[in-house]
């Protein structure tokens, strides 16, 4: 895969080191040299060499001395004359049959757009800036399906991550995997823009399983498209088939710091933290500048492990402002289970944004004051705090009613007022608008804000009866949670609170 090889540029590491990290028999590697020729032409000189890793033998090499203009097909006589050399043949549909387009300008923007939308990270910046190049790309080429193709998923993306949830964005997210499709519909990008938009725009898991198929059909060793189907498996909640379905696109891109990322995440949700923490180990050394994995992974040693140290070496030196846009004010909530509330309420002021805000809640900074203000049993402070939440949640539903996350975290301000009747009702307003049967991932939080919400207005039987729940289903709430979260302080000395930590006990 482009992602893996991408990796080993420049690097010092053997033949036989390369061949078993990628698990590969042959290495395809060479030369490239630029200069401009008496016609003022940029002309590029390849020499290319296949070397067989077993036993460290050049098989093939040749030397290609071409104006750059002829470089997509110098591309596909070496693919064609690699695999003659390896005994076999290229499939028709393996075979790129023309250049993707014929300005090198615009392959050029879209090649620097592929580098920030293999970044993984997630942040609106690098989303933007990858949609950005690959609209540049167009500009100079509009028959560049390729392209549509990729500004499509980025679009999608926009709306996934809740940056921006517009019926604009959304159309545009369709209509350029469309134009991708009526460009070239034989291209196995072009039906993951469909994947992505069915699955991230529309919900409908059954479109974008199809259209993931259709990708694989065209390319059967195509990473995305077995990472695409195991992301939409875990939605529908059939964890066993989204981690075959990982595994084997991380073992047809094993040096990809997205799939090792989902996989610990996803390992993390069935509770094996063995698992979950080999595959974040590997994301944090193959991708060391990325903050979201050290975020996720030291979550799991919160959730999974109760080891707030192990969690707090890891967040060292990183700032939640490079995360809190995607999950939870980690460092905050640490705080928090550590019970220095003074710290918290200082830092969740300092950071001036919301302590939690991305797909799974959104949780403005006043509420998660009012919530700590609470614990320490400052009455007029916590009511005062979550009028406030209060006030900005029901702007925002205002604009966005059918948004679930909303709902929940108004539920939960209102309990906090104790308006109790009102609180139950948003809570259970966000299960109904995002129910477990649709969303096993998203739907989750639903199911967990209405027992935050149960807690706060004092239905303690109901509480226990939804924790009970909770921790029957793969998910990241955990017994360490209830043990640790000051949230849970008023069941404690409940017996339904205790046969539940025995029932449960990841000791």
């Amino acid at each position: 895969s482009r992602n893996s090889a991408e990796k080993l540029v420049n690097t010092k590491k053997s033949t036989a080191e390369i061949g078993k990290e990628l698990g590969v028999d042959y290495i395809l590697s060479g030369t490239i040299r630029w200069a401009k020729g008496n016609d003022k032409k940029s002309r590029v000189r390849i020499t290319p060499q296949l070397t067989r890793v077993s036993d460290n033998t050049i098989t093939w090499s040749d030397s290609y001395d071409k104006i750059l203009d002829d470089i997509f097909s110098v591309q596909n006589d070496i693919a064609q004359k690699v695999v003659d050399q390896l005994g076999g043949s290229i499939l028709a549909n393996q075979v790129q049959k023309s250049a993707p387009t014929d300005n090198l300008d615009a392959y050029d923007f879209y090649l620097r757009g592929l580098a920030y939308e293999a970044r993984g990270s997630y942040t609106k910046q690098d989303i933007l800036n990858s949609m950005n190049l690959f609209k540049k790309a167009i500009a100079l080429d509009d028959k560049f399906a390729l392209a549509y193709s990729h500004l499509s998923r980025g679009q999608s993306s926009m709306y996934w991550f809740f940056y921006d949830r517009s019926e604009e964005n959304v159309k545009d997210a369709f209509n350029n995997a469309q134009k991708a499709y009526q460009l070239d519909p034989e291209v196995a990008e072009t039906h993951l823009a469909f994947g992505y938009y069915y699955y991230w725009c529309k919900l409908d898991y059954s479109r974008a399983i199809m259209e993931f198929t259709r990708a694989k059909e065209i390319q059967p060793n195509n990473a995305e498209a077995y990472f695409g189907t195991g992301v939409v498996y875990r939605r529908m909640g059939k964890f066993d088939l989204s981690i075959q379905n990982m595994l084997k696109a991380a073992n047809l891109d094993p040096l990809s710091n997205e799939y090792s990322r989902n996989l610990g995440e996803t390992y993390g949700l069935i509770k094996d933290f063995n698992s979950a923490s080999k595959y974040y180990e590997r994301v944090i050394e193959l991708s060391p500048d990325l903050k979201l994995p050290k975020a996720e992974y030291a979550y799991q040693c919160v959730c999974l492990r109760g080891d707030l140290d192990r969690a707090e070496k890891i967040l060292k030196n990183i700032d939640s402002d490079d995360y809190v846009d995607i999950m939870l004010n980690l460092q905050v909530y640490i705080e928090i289970l550590k019970h220095r509330y003074n710290k918290a309420v200082e830092d969740l002021v300092k950071h001036g944004k919301p302590y939690e805000n991305g797909q799974f809640r959104f949780t403005p900074a006043s509420q998660m004051i009012a919530m700590i203000y609470r614990y320490q049993n400052k009455t007029a402070l916590s009511r005062q705090y979550f009028d406030s939440s209060r006030v900005v949640l029901e702007k925002m539903l205002n604009e966005k009613p059918n948004d679930e996350r909303l709902h929940s975290s108004l539920g939960i301000t209102y309990a906090g007022l104790g308006l109790n009747d009102k609180a139950v009702s948003e809570g259970k307003k966000g299960i109904e608008l995002l129910p477990l049967e649709k969303e096993a991932y998203r739907g989750f939080y639903r199911q967990w804000d209405l027992a935050v919400i149960y807690v706060l207005v004092g239905d303690y039987n109901n509480a226990l009866k939804q924790i009970d729940f909770l921790l029957s289903i793969p998910g990241t709430f955990t017994t360490n949670l209830l043990k640790m979260d000051p949230l849970y302080d008023p069941l404690r000395n409940l017996p339904g609170y205790k046969a539940i930590i025995q029932k449960y006990s990841m000791e």
